[in-house]
C-alpha cells in the first residue's frame, strides 16, 4: 500500500496521513483499551508503590476489604461487581474498535 501510494504521486507526509494513520488507528485504539483494562485490574504495583490509604486504587481497596472481612461474602461480591463495572463499560463503548483491531491483520 505504501508503494502504491508513492507510485500514485503521494509525498511522504501524504502517505503518512492518508495510508499509515488510517491503517494503524484501530491497532492504537485496541492497545489503549487493553492497556486501560490491564492497568485497572493491576493489584501488585499500586499495592507496593502507593503507601497512603487515600491514594490506593480500587483493586487494592478491594483486596484489603477481602482480607478484613473474610467471613462476609456479600461485601466481597459487591466490591468485585463495583470494580468490574468501569472495565465492562470501556469494553461495551469501544467494542467496535476491539473487533476492528483484532480483525485488521486477518483480512487482505
Amino acid at each position: 500500500m505504501l508503494e502504491a501510494a508513492e507510485i500514485d504521486g503521494c509525498r511522504y507526509w501524504q502517505v503518512l496521513r492518508n495510508v499509515v494513520v488510517p491503517t494503524g488507528r484501530t491497532a492504537v485504539f485496541l492497545t489503549i483499551i487493553f492497556y486501560f483494562i490491564v492497568m485497572w485490574n493491576d493489584l501488585f504495583i499500586p499495592m507496593i508503590l502507593l503507601q497512603k490509604m487515600d491514594m490506593r486504587t480500587v483493586t487494592v481497596a478491594l483486596a484489603t476489604l477481602i482480607a478484613r472481612y473474610t467471613g462476609d461474602p456479600p461485601y466481597q461480591f459487591a466490591g468485585l461487581l463495583l470494580s468490574a463495572i468501569p472495565a465492562l463499560l470501556v469494553y461495551i463503548v469501544f467494542q467496535q474498535y476491539i473487533v476492528k483491531g483484532l480483525t485488521a491483520g486477518a483480512i487482505k
